[in-house]
């Protein structure tokens, strides 16, 4: 039946979507975008007060950047925002 197989595809294609999250969020360009994301909206809801370096910072020659508290608070609300965004245009659209 045609129903049973789409119904099919769809859990497939929703599961692995699941299990590649973390490796999508954890990606080096998805990751920044995340960060971005959330260095500016802290950036706008502090009225510029908290200020996040940017993922491209420089760092000394021979050392390797290691993330910071603020980094990793960044990449959270940038995923959070994204996420809520993401289900308001589900919400808008579809009723869901």
């Amino acid at each position: 039946m045609p129903a049973d197989e789409l119904a099919e595809f769809a859990a497939k294609l929703a599961f692995r979507a699941v299990i590649n999250v973390p490796e999508l969020v954890f990606n080096k360009y998805v990751a920044r975008y995340f960060h971005g994301v959330g260095r500016h909206l802290i950036m706008m809801l502090t009225l510029g007060y908290v200020r996040i370096p940017s993922s491209l910072r420089m760092v000394p020659k021979g050392t390797k950047p290691r993330p910071t508290a603020q980094d990793w608070a960044a990449l959270i609300v940038g995923i959070l925002t994204w996420g809520a965004s993401a289900a308001a245009v589900c919400f808008a659209l579809f009723g869901l």
